[in-house]
């Protein structure tokens, strides 16, 4: 397949994971619980069965992002409510590292950590 007809199979591609601790740096090498969806379930079985095929495109070739980022709380009468923001950008995913950092630092810089419960990500190619 060529360079632009995988980029265009890609778009709809969903990345979804779950940090305990959005701050904290993550080591290299280190992956995140993540599970691959796409809007096509057909698209879906194809990448996830040859998820070392498409991983690197996935990561380094430049696609429209949009990043989601919710941070869970639970307050003292244990109400669920969240903190979140969302990215939107042309880049690889690689480049996306200290603008995903700084939003979580963003979304955490007014909250109360005593309520902290985990953030959710989720992350599109457009």
């Amino acid at each position: 397949m060529s360079k632009k007809r995988v980029q265009r199979f890609l778009k709809g591609t969903r990345a979804e994971w779950t940090v305990e601790d959005p701050l904290r740096e993550v080591e290299e090498g280190e992956t995140a619980n993540t599970k691959i969806t796409h809007k096509s379930p057909v698209s879906e079985m194809q990448i996830n069965q040859n998820l070392s095929t498409y991983i690197t495109a996935i990561r380094e070739w430049p696609h429209k992002w949009e990043v989601l980022i919710e941070a869970e709380f639970k307050d003292f009468n244990g109400k669920t409510y969240f903190r979140h923001t969302d990215i939107n950008e042309a880049t690889t995913f690689t480049n996306l590292h200290d603008t995903i950092a700084d939003a979580v630092e963003d979304v955490f810089s007014s909250a109360n950590m005593k309520h902290y419960v985990t953030t959710h990500m989720t992350a599109t190619i457009k």
